[in-house]
């Protein structure tokens, strides 16, 4: 995420989609106090959505990169 993201919903924990081979979705959902397996269509599509909302205000690859080796100089 860039350096002035702020907050941003992926803020609110971990998440893993997977799609099974008969086309069903499930998730893994996962925070500091627990995780949780995740089957019902409605949390799926949210958590989708809280997926492509994230993936849309990440940098490119090589931004990402840059940034972690810039961060990291501070950290040295």
């Amino acid at each position: 995420m860039p350096v002035d993201a702020g907050m941003y919903l992926g803020l609110a924990g971990q998440f893993i989609i997977a799609e099974l081979t008969d086309g069903t979705r499930v998730a893994h959902a996962d925070n500091q106090l627990t995780a949780q397996i995740v089957d019902a269509p409605a949390d799926i599509a949210r958590l989708a959505k809280t997926w492509e909302i994230v993936r849309n205000e990440t940098l490119p690859r090589r931004q990402s990169a840059e940034l972690i080796k810039e961060v990291a100089k501070s950290w040295t």
